[in-house]
């Protein structure tokens, strides 16, 4: 699907949390213990993005573009 056709803040919705997915799982392969105190805090605000993230695009109707479907 082209993002052309898609409002600007859908785009930008599914944007923040493609790249805050990212984040999150290189964060999360890190062991706890090894974490800096400043990559924690992202580690939460990651997962804090991707939440805000789904819930916009839940509430728009447009949640089909960041679930992954079962084949």
């Amino acid at each position: 699907m082209s993002t052309a056709t898609l409002p600007v803040d859908v785009v930008r919705a599914v944007t923040r949390f493609e790249i805050a997915s990212v984040r999150y799982a290189e964060l999360s392969a890190v062991n706890a213990i090894n974490l800096s105190g400043a990559q924690y805090i992202a580690l939460g605000d990651a997962q804090a993005t991707m939440t805000a993230s789904r819930r916009f695009l839940e509430s728009v109707g447009q949640l089909h573009l960041i679930e992954v479907t079962a084949s």
